[in-house]
C-alpha cells in the first residue's frame, strides 16, 4: 500500500491516532500540514499530535495522509 491523502468528506482517520494533515483557512484559503489527532470531543474533533491542543475554529481539515501504519493501527 502506498501512502495517499483522503479527503475528509470520503472517510474519515480512526481516532486517537497521530495523522498527518492538510489544514485550509476558511478566509484566506491558505493551507499548511500539521500533524493532528481525531478526538470524540464535545466541542472540537481534532488535536494537535505534539502538545493536544484543539484545532483553531478557523481552520479546517480537509485531507488526510493515509499510510500502511495508519491501517494497522486503526484495525
Amino acid at each position: 500500500m502506498t501512502e495517499d491523502w483522503i479527503s475528509i468528506k470520503e472517510k474519515e482517520p480512526p481516532i486517537n491516532v497521530p495523522v498527518k494533515c492538510k489544514l485550509q483557512h476558511w478566509f484566506t484559503g491558505s493551507v499548511l500540514e500539521y500533524e493532528m489527532v481525531r478526538v470524540d470531543g464535545e466541542d472540537h474533533n481534532w488535536v494537535t499530535a505534539d502538545d493536544s491542543s484543539e484545532l483553531d475554529f478557523n481552520w479546517n481539515v480537509i485531507e488526510w495522509l493515509e499510510t500502511p501504519d495508519i491501517v494497522v493501527r486503526s484495525k
